[in-house]
């Protein structure tokens, strides 16, 4: 069977990063189903269900039908683009999953600091960028489910790539994109005025805790779009077909955010061109070589010490539960004895 072939063929580190993947790939392609589903032809069914379906069960039959195309690609000497055959015994086990933890501090980054400069500018001046093409959007709360892949698409690259220089880059793509985002979010808040509705369906509850999570501010320029774009010319910089998916992607993400009333037009256009402009400067200019060798050497000196401190903290912590375990042992066998 596939499945134990899948497990017998491929080491721990690329079992978990395969896992990761094809689940963000499936838990993307379930949104976009029920989207259409919502649309045109709503199942009737309760919201638990429903969100059983889009977050556990087709995510786990992309799982598995992922298994399946890694094995036929490896018997034809191929392998997953994203996630290549490569031997990790000889890294440490924190190189095999460093992967994992940029990945989640780099989403912490992105959230964290969107959601403190949301509620650090709850009271000062907001603006608009209105023009009479937003008012011809109509509201569609369905589109949220494309809205809400922006979160898979943004973890994909960093999951999903095994070159750390090209890693690097991304990361500081990344970082950069976010920091002009927020500056302009922190100086220029631009809000937008939300519609009032009626939850009455899964769109709308599923809107509604967009809403109240998500404030009405922080919209020039996109973020979401910003990053969803990002994304994907780095998807397109490894590959092509991945690299269209993750175009079509960002772009409906783009339209969604119109459709559901958190951006106006000129927000989505403006976070579009950061990211073309922001990939241009790393992955297509010369312009980072032009930085010279010492502020390569310092970039290189910051990763490089972060990965140090992040494995000694994990290495403390590790000897912190052995020794309190082995503490726990012998304090239980010598009361053992005492009562005897």
């Amino acid at each position: 069977m596939f499945v134990i072939q899948f497990f017998k063929t491929n080491c721990l580190a690329r079992i978990v990063r395969l896992f990761i993947l094809f689940y963000l790939i499936g838990i993307t392609t379930a949104a976009h189903i029920f989207f259409f589903s919502e649309t045109f032809f709503p199942l009737n069914l309760s919201i638990f269900t429903k969100s059983l379906l889009i977050t556990v069960f087709i995510p786990i039959a992309g799982i598995f039908a992922g298994m399946w195309i890694d094995i036929k690609l490896k018997e034809r000497n191929k392998s997953f683009i994203l996630v290549p055959y490569q031997d990790s015994k000889d890294l440490k086990w924190y190189k095999r999953y460093d992967w994992l933890i940029y990945g989640i501090v780099m989403f912490g980054i992105w959230s964290g600091l969107y959601f403190y400069i949301a509620r650090t500018r709850i009271n000062a001046e907001k603006h608009s960028m209105f023009v009479e093409f937003d008012k011809m959007i109509p509201f569609i709360p369905e589109w949220v489910w494309v809205y809400l892949t922006v979160y898979m698409i943004f973890l994909i690259p960093l999951f999903g790539l095994s070159d750390r220089r090209l890693l690097k880059t991304v990361m500081s793509s990344y970082i950069t994109v976010m920091l002009i985002c927020y500056v302009f979010f922190y100086f220029y808040p631009v809000e937008y005025p939300r519609p009032e509705f009626v939850v009455k369906d899964f769109s709308t509850w599923a809107l509604s805790l967009v809403y109240k999570n998500d404030k009405p501010w922080n919209c020039f320029p996109s973020s979401h779009c910003a990053m969803a774009m990002m994304a994907a010319l780095v998807l397109l910089e490894i590959n092509w077909f991945f690299g269209l998916w993750g175009m079509a992607v960002a772009i409906s993400i783009g339209i969604s955010t119109l459709f559901i009333k958190q951006h106006f037009i000129i927000d989505v256009i403006s976070g579009f061109s950061l990211s073309i402009l922001v990939y241009y400067v790393f992955f297509k200019s010369k312009l980072i070589e032009l930085l010279g060798k010492k502020q390569k050497e310092f970039y290189d000196r910051i990763y490089s010490a972060t990965e140090r401190v992040i494995e000694h903290r994990l290495e403390d912590m590790v000897r912190r539960i052995v020794r309190e375990e082995i503490d726990r042992v012998l304090k239980k066998d010598i009361n053992n004895d005492e009562n005897k």
